[in-house]
């Protein structure tokens, strides 16, 4: 019996905060182990911060070598293609390419990886990215060897009771008034805006994760576990993005604990708020008006959490891993 080697594939990973991308890119790994030979080479700053920083990651990139059946690269990845001395076939893989909310010097670094990555990308053998809006993007700009691969969700991980929302409540003093969740604690997910609209609101408004801008929202550093717990706790959920956003997790995952969401909409994010029956705020000065009318009615509310939950789980890792080995195994020949 002839044994057929595995394809080696090299996944190049900048980086490491836990964040959509990065659980999307661990998930994707994680499908293609058994069917393939992965090898993560993570290349991040490992002194430096800041803009000094992602200058090393620059020179650390330039120093890839070796060969391998496909390399996975990300944005800063593809500045060096060609420029490395790597080997292979090439998967873009590409959430978003909107750097607006990010730092100034992050924004920098990546404007000036994307002028050359950019053009790299149609020396690659699939362009893989993550919703509609970006496929029509790059298919737009003359590719045709795009495609896309959802985000995927392990579905038991949602199955939150009310018993256990009604806990979180009351171990972190949010009982008595509507939790509106905002979002990450993030300026580009627009949480200062939202903050903004709804301070004079009867409401629990609250943000987790570190907190790179000070609103009077109350933040929370939980665990992932406790997350899912502040999303069913929630009786709104917003993402309010102020950039295009390649898809958005933290909306998904609100519709899988069957909590409705309002958004801007921005980037790949339409596509699931309106497959799912969610709302779309693309004005923040109507996300009061919007809020308020949700609050006030329980039928509404309950039938988006009923078309959010049904249209979010039919992003299955089954589906995911499928289409990632389909992917690779596409480039075998």
């Amino acid at each position: 019996m002839t044994v057929v080697p595995k394809m080696k594939v090299g996944w190049i990973e900048t980086g490491g905060e836990l964040y959509g991308g990065h659980i999307y890119n661990s998930m994707a790994r994680e499908s293609l182990a058994g069917a393939c030979d992965v090898e993560h080479v993570s290349i991040g700053s490992r002194f430096l911060p800041g803009f000094p920083g992602n200058a090393e990651i620059f020179l650390r990139l330039l120093t890839l070598s070796g060969s391998k059946d496909i390399w996975i690269r990300e944005i800063p990845a593809l500045f060096s293609m060609g420029l490395d001395r790597s080997r292979g076939k090439n998967i873009a893989l590409i959430h978003h390419d909107d750097f607006s909310g990010y730092s100034s010097f992050k924004r920098m670094a990546l404007d000036l990886l994307w002028r050359r990555g950019r053009r790299n990308l149609s020396r690659c053998d699939w362009v893989v990215t993550v919703s509609k809006f970006w496929r029509d993007r790059y298919m737009a700009q003359g590719l045709a060897n795009v495609r896309i691969i959802y985000n995927a969700f392990k579905l038991d991980d949602y199955e939150i009771s009310q018993e256990e929302a009604e806990r979180f409540k009351q171990l972190n003093g949010l009982d008595g008034r509507p939790i509106v969740y905002l979002g990450n604690c993030q300026r580009a997910k627009g949480v200062m805006e939202a903050y903004e609209a709804l301070k004079d609101l009867e409401l629990n408004l609250v943000t987790s994760g570190y907190r790179s801008v000070r609103t009077p929202a109350r933040n929370l550093q939980l665990a992932y576990g406790d997350y899912l717990k502040l999303l069913k706790a929630s009786s709104i959920v917003l993402t309010m993005s102020r950039f295009d956003e390649g898809w958005c997790r933290t909306a998904h995952e609100a519709m899988l604990v069957k909590t409705p969401v309002i958004g801007s909409g921005r980037g790949g994010m339409r596509e699931l708020l309106e497959g799912g029956g969610q709302l779309l705020c693309e004005n923040v000065k109507e996300l009061k008006g919007k809020v308020s009318e949700l609050l006030s009615s329980r039928a509404k509310a309950e039938d988006m959490a009923e078309s959010g939950r049904k249209f979010a789980e039919s992003f299955t890792l089954e589906r995911f891993k499928s289409a990632w080995i389909d992917t690779v195994e596409s480039l075998s020949s």
